[in-house]
């Protein structure tokens, strides 16, 4: 057996999430159809982590274990498997790795952004959120925020219940937002993991706080005491995407 590296975009707006769910439409189940149907194995793959329904993801990696011989390098099996896949999901590159590559366990990294916009779209809002409760966002005051998240690693407050973690403790590297546009604002976080549904409360707390609804004192505790927000918002699904995953330089991949 080969091990493969895919790298991979998608809109999410259409799946039920990345991870393979009895007869329900997901990422993972349309790519192992679709490597199955190619190479005429029955095909599992390994993603670097899930997303939720809805959320999309840019440099997505993954990784596959195919029979020898069955992957021709030589040709242009990118070209191929997107002739096959759906237009929601298109591979950027494949490459061979060593069979201890590990899509999901080796990742150092992950980077996320949540973008918003204060005016409503017709075209493009599938991939932006619309905040419809303010005519302007303040990023300093958003910003305030962020030493908070950079400075404590305990995210039980900011866990959807029953994800099964076997800790809650995450490190991050990157909290911040930046305005791109006089309508449009970006949420940049990353971080060695992340937690279930731990982006979107994360941006719905800076938008709490940002509205008044909690204050500083409330998040601080969130995070020192465990002490539940007064009020919790998972803001949609639609405007955060998995812009890209980081390994180590012995295990990096054909982006």
């Amino acid at each position: 057996m080969t091990r493969y590296a895919l790298t991979i975009d998608y809109n999410g707006s259409k799946f039920c999430g990345w991870q393979k769910q009895l007869d329900e439409r997901t990422v993972q189940g349309e790519i192992e159809k679709t490597l199955s149907r190619l190479s005429g194995n029955q095909i599992t793959v390994m993603g670097c982590g899930r997303t939720d329904t809805g959320v999309h993801a840019q440099n997505y990696v993954l990784h596959t274990d195919l029979p020898d011989g069955k992957l021709d390098m030589s040709k242009d099996w990118v070209y191929k498997l997107n002739a096959m896949l759906p237009a929601d999901i298109v591979i950027k590159a494949i490459s061979e790795v060593s069979n201890d590559f590990h899509a999901r366990f080796l990742a150092r990294e992950r980077r996320y952004c949540y973008r918003l916009r204060l005016d409503k779209q017709v075209f493009g809002s599938d991939l932006t959120a619309y905040y419809k409760y303010e005519s302007q966002l303040s990023v300093d005051r958003l910003n305030a925020l962020s030493p908070l998240f950079l400075e404590n690693n305990d995210f039980t407050c900011y866990s959807k219940l029953h994800g099964g973690n076997m800790t809650n403790r995450c490190q991050l590297t990157r909290c911040e937002w930046t305005q791109v546009s006089d309508k449009e604002f970006h949420f940049r976080i990353a971080a060695d993991r992340f937690l279930r549904g731990m982006v979107r409360l994360i941006v719905g707390t800076h938008l709490n706080y940002h509205r008044g609804k909690i204050t500083l004192q409330d998040v601080k505790l969130s995070l020192t005491e465990l002490k539940p927000l007064p009020i919790i918002w998972s803001v949609e699904a639609n405007g955060l995407c998995l812009e890209s995953v980081r390994y180590d330089e012995n295990f990096e991949v054909s982006r």
